[in-house]
Parts: C-alpha cells; sequence; structure tokens
C-alpha cells in the first residue's frame, strides 16, 4: 500500500473566463451583472493520501474541484468539488 503525503493539486484543465453575479430585486427576479475581474477556470485533481489500513489500491482515490480564481492576485474565488455521484461532463 502506498502512502502519499501532502500531495500537490494535479491542474487538468485551465482557461481564462469571466464571472457574472446575480442580484435577487425587490420583485422577485434577478438581476445578472459582470464581475469586472479577470478570472481563469481550473479543474484540479488532488490525490488523497491512503493510510496504511487502506486495503484499496484505487488509483481513482482524490478530490476534483472546479475553482474560478482572480487573475490578478491569484486567489481562489469560488470552489466546488465534483463527486463522481455529480455525472459532470465538459464539453468544448
Amino acid at each position: 500500500v502506498s502512502v502519499r503525503m501532502n500531495a500537490e493539486p494535479k491542474t487538468l484543465l485551465s482557461f481564462k473566463a469571466g464571472k457574472m453575479n446575480a442580484e435577487r430585486q425587490s420583485n422577485g427576479k434577478f438581476l445578472v451583472k459582470p464581475d469586472p475581474r479577470r478570472g481563469t477556470l481550473d479543474v484540479t485533481w488532488t490525490p488523497v493520501s491512503q493510510g496504511r489500513d487502506s486495503s484499496s489500491n484505487n488509483n481513482n482515490n482524490g478530490m476534483l474541484k472546479l475553482e474560478w480564481k482572480d487573475r490578478r492576485t491569484r486567489a481562489v474565488v469560488d470552489s466546488i468539488k465534483i463527486f463522481p455521484e455529480d455525472e459532470c461532463t465538459y464539453t468544448k
């Protein structure tokens, strides 16, 4: 059984992307406005550490994240975890 400590995330997909914010109005409708910040959308895979008592040699142990980052500050603004049961797909 392999043991991984402090595994680094691996970027699977990254591209420049803007962002929109929805604001609820008093009439119950939403007003969508652009966020002025420049950003990137990243899909990252982070392997999960396996302990000694883990009997699984499964290479699928890890976490997939969709993150929007501010390109100027490199700060993660939005981070969404994607689970296998979410059945997400990406098409160009």
